[in-house]
C-alpha cells in the first residue's frame, strides 16, 4: 500500500509519463479496478456522458459484468487518450502490455520503489475506508462476490449500492488531485 505522498508522486510521475501506461497507473488509482480490466478497456464500454464504464463479464476475474463510475479526474485521463481504435490504452492497436519495463520508468521519476501496480487497488480502498467509504461499497467497488455481507443477507441483498459507489469514487478523486497536486 502506498501512503499519500507516495500516490501523490506515482500520480504525477504517470502524469509525466503520459501514453498508455501513464493513463493506465492514473486510471488504476482513481478506479481501484485490475489491471488487466483497465488495459484492455475499449471506447464502446464507456459512457462517458454518464460517467460510467462497463466491464463485460468476459474480462472480470469473477465473470460478472462490472459497472465503474468514472469521476471528473478519471474522464480527464480517458479523454487525454486520443482515439486511434477500439483500445482506450493501445499500442499498435493491441492492448499495452510492456509493464515489466514501464514500471521501473515509473519508480524512478517517482522515486517510489518496493510496490506492485496491484497495490493502488490496496491504496484506493483503504483511501476510502479513511474517507468513510462502508466495506460492503468498497465491496462492490472491487466487483468482489464474497464480500463483507455474507450468509443469509448475501442471498437476499442484491441492492448495488450505484449512488453510494459514484460518492465514494468522487470522494477518492478529489482525495487524489489533492495528494497529486495537480487538480486539473
Amino acid at each position: 500500500m502506498l501512503s499519500d505522498d507516495e500516490l501523490g508522486r506515482v500520480i504525477r510521475a504517470a502524469r509525466e509519463i503520459r501514453g498508455p501506461y501513464g493513463g493506465i497507473v492514473e486510471l488504476l488509482a482513481l478506479t481501484a479496478q485490475r489491471r488487466e480490466e483497465v488495459a484492455q478497456m475499449t471506447w464502446d464500454e464507456l459512457d462517458l456522458e454518464k460517467q460510467v464504464w462497463t466491464i463485460p463479464g468476459t474480462r472480470t476475474k469473477n465473470g460478472k459484468p462490472h459497472i465503474v463510475h468514472l469521476s471528473d479526474a478519471a474522464i480527464r485521463a480517458i479523454e487525454a487518450r486520443p482515439r486511434t481504435g477500439a483500445l482506450v490504452f493501445a499500442t499498435a492497436d493491441r492492448p499495452f502490455r510492456n509493464f515489466v519495463h514501464s514500471k521501473p520508468k515509473l519508480d524512478k521519476k517517482a522515486g517510489v520503489s518496493g510496490w506492485r501496480l496491484h497495490d493502488l487497488r490496496r491504496t484506493a480502498i483503504s483511501g476510502m475506508a479513511r474517507l468513510g467509504v462502508a466495506p460492503h461499497v468498497a465491496d462492490k467497488i472491487l466487483n468482489h462476490t464474497a464480500g463483507t455481507i455474507s450468509g443469509v443477507a448475501a442471498v437476499y441483498q442484491r441492492h448495488e449500492f450505484m449512488a453510494e459507489r459514484e460518492q465514494a469514487l468522487d470522494a477518492w478523486a478529489r482525495h487524489v488531485e489533492e495528494q497529486s497536486g495537480v487538480l486539473r
